[in-house]
């Protein structure tokens, strides 16, 4: 009975050494961010907009005391504005999250320890080291995906925004993002991505 609880000592002894601190086991993972440059080529544009302009009527005295009459018709003048294509740098942040290299260490502690375990339940250590690895790289994957696709959820919204030039609509984003509390965040972000695209 006594060589269990021993290796249940060992064990806490080992994850605690490993991870040096409970503050990994508190937080299993850790988040970085790496900015990857992206073009986009726009295309240009071209906007046509119709000018109606009416008809005028001029009377000029002559100087021999007759009238002339000048008559103009109305005619239609079309206002042309050209934008050239362009091209436009953004730099996409991607988000990775990883098991926290603490939590990876304590968990490689606890199977070194194992290894001078003698009794039948090594194998089974082992094993569950292995499921608890597994799982905890599984979960990073997921976090990361979910955090890139909100990321460029959020990125596009923003950009979105900006181009529709609605002053109700960006008024109405900073109100929304005060009562959530993120505004400084959001900020960055919008200064960011207009310095990119501007």
């Amino acid at each position: 009975m006594k060589a269990p609880l021993l290796l249940l000592i060992a064990y806490v002894a080992a994850l605690l050494t490993g991870c040096g601190t409970l503050q990994a086991i508190k937080q299993p993972f850790t988040r970085s961010t790496n900015a990857v440059p992206v073009v986009v080529n726009l295309p240009g544009s071209t906007n046509l907009v119709e000018r109606i302009v009416p008809a005028a009527t001029n009377i000029i005295a002559q100087p021999d005391g007759t009238l002339a009459v000048n008559i103009r018709p109305a005619y239609v003048t079309n206002l042309v504005t050209i934008e050239a294509p362009r091209s436009v740098t953004n730099y996409v942040t991607n988000v990775t999250v990883a098991v926290n290299p603490a939590l990876e260490s304590a968990l490689a502690t606890v199977s070194t320890v194992n290894r001078f375990n003698p009794t039948p339940s090594a194998p089974l250590v082992e094993f569950g080291l292995a499921g608890i690895a597994a799982a905890l790289g599984f979960v990073a994957r997921l976090k990361t995906r979910a955090a890139n696709e909100n990321a460029s959820i959020a990125r596009t919204a923003i950009l979105a925004i900006e181009e529709a030039k609605s002053a109700e609509t960006k008024a109405a984003a900073a109100r929304l993002s005060q009562a959530v509390g993120n505004a400084p965040q959001l900020n960055a972000m919008v200064q960011k991505l207009t310095r990119a695209v501007g």
